[in-house]
């Protein structure tokens, strides 16, 4: 039997094909195959699929497979945006059973073992999703970065840049990240890093997103400006989690959260304030790191649909099989 998931995000989509005893059959990585309205989107989707299934099941035309789960970016269950997955999913290969879901619902599937608990999410973008022992799903955030995504890597590196230039005006303190931002774009002066950041249509939001790994280079080396960036997008992130605890009816039980993303690894300069907040807002919580990444997360969705239990002997297989392919650590790749 061979069950597959996979991980569809805006830089990049994995493959992963198991069998029913937790060994991993087959892997593969194509590009990015988020964002699916427009014949632009379902092109992009249909190259990453044909590229990541001819890696993971090579040599077969229309291989069968017991079932498949595709946790795709942009994608809500009920709307046309799953229709137009699942139709192309079927081009390439031939599932007995097709699910399709949002990227946060593998992403928690995969950290929580399919357990109940609450995902908090910040990449480029953020986002806090949510299910309790009965399945009630509950989200929060993800509107985007014109509305929303505090605590994100394109919100910190926007602050980044704020802070350095009402330095310059003697609005803010003087901070490391002026240097640090120069040196990142190879600009003599603010006023050719304005230019850098302004020029053409403006800096991609994956970009500006970059610069929140200088915000924690900054905070480790000891200023005072990028640690308060931090400690805001710390609190800010916990914001969501209790939010979301307290929409689930959690806030006087136990609950895990887990942190997922980029921006969880500046350490305790964003931990510490967001463990802090988390637990004034819902002291029973405890914080834990996923246990598997998003795609593992897919398969434990087949998993379920098909009925199969997952015992530890399969979950033991399937991270000894991630290990050796390097997925076990990888963070989901999708923006939020």
């Amino acid at each position: 039997m061979r069950i597959v998931g996979v991980d569809g995000g805006q830089s990049s989509t994995r493959c992963l094909v198991v069998d029913e005893r937790g060994h991993v059959l087959g892997h593969g990585r194509g590009g990015p195959s988020n964002h699916l309205r427009g014949e632009r989107g379902t092109a992009r989707l249909r190259q990453a699929l044909a590229t990541v299934f001819a890696a993971a099941l090579p040599g077969e035309v229309h291989p069968e497979v017991a079932g498949i789960c595709l946790g795709m970016t942009g994608v809500t269950r009920g709307e046309q945006t799953q229709q137009i997955v699942e139709e192309i999913v079927r081009e390439y290969v031939s599932p007995e059973h097709v699910y399709v879901c949002g990227d946060m619902s593998i992403a928690l599937a995969g950290a929580a073992v399919l357990g109940p608990g609450v995902l908090v999410y910040a990449g480029t973008g953020a986002n806090t999703y949510g299910v309790d022992e009965s399945g009630r799903e509950v989200r929060v955030g993800g509107w985007g970065y014109l509305i929303d995504d505090e605590g994100a890597g394109y919100d910190l590196g926007r602050q980044a840049l704020k802070w350095v230039f009402r330095a310059e005006d003697g609005r803010g303190r003087p901070t490391l990240l002026r240097e640090k931002l120069l040196a990142h774009f190879g600009c003599a002066t603010l006023s050719d890093l304005r230019c850098k950041v302004y020029e053409g249509d403006g800096l991609p939001r994956p970009e500006i997103a970059a610069l929140a790994r200088l915000v924690g280079e900054a905070a480790a080396e000891g200023d005072a400006v990028a640690q308060s960036i931090l400690a805001l997008a710390g609190q800010t992130l916990a914001e969501t989690a209790v939010t979301a605890i307290r929409k689930l009816g959690k806030q006087d039980q136990a609950i895990t959260v887990y942190p997922a993303g980029g921006v969880f690894g500046a350490g305790s300069w964003i931990m510490k304030p967001f463990t802090t907040a988390l637990r004034s807002g819902a002291p029973h919580a405890r914080v834990a790191s996923p246990r598997f990444p998003p795609v593992a997360g897919a398969v434990f969705l087949v998993l379920r649909m098909l009925d199969i239990n997952l015992d530890e002997r399969f979950l033991d297989r399937l991270s000894q099989g991630l290990e050796e392919i390097g997925w076990m650590n990888y963070k989901s790749e999708s923006p939020r």
